[in-house]
């Protein structure tokens, strides 16, 4: 049997020295949680996601993945308030690099665009 994207789907993405659990949750528990898709909690080092955007619509479900994981880089290469343009965008693009090349994110991805 082929694998499918679920299959792909990471529990875990390791970001920096950081290791972010991934957990999906069904949708109603997560909007309950905070009337939301999903969620990245610093404390636990855990990115919270609605389980059925994640099986859906792939472009929904990759957006909400990777906007989750921006809150995370934007935590790890502590931003805030007064970093510049420049200090964002590079972290950014760093972050963002880092994931597509060495975490199974990018396998994710690519099974996912095929059910496009």
């Amino acid at each position: 049997m082929p694998k499918t994207s679920k299959d792909y789907f990471p529990n875990q993405i390791k970001l920096g020295h950081f290791v972010l659990n991934i957990k999906l949750l069904d949708s109603e528990i997560i909007y309950n949680l905070g009337e939301q898709q999903g969620s990245f909690e610093s404390r636990e080092q855990t990115i919270y996601l609605d389980k059925d955007i994640v099986s859906g619509n792939p472009d929904q479900a990759i957006n909400l993945v990777i906007h989750e994981l921006m809150h995370a880089i934007y935590y790890q290469y502590n931003l805030n308030k007064e970093s510049t343009e420049e200090d964002i965008v590079n972290a950014m693009s760093n972050g963002v690099t880092e994931l597509l090349t060495r975490s199974d994110l990018k396998k994710w991805i690519e099974h996912k665009l095929k059910e496009v």
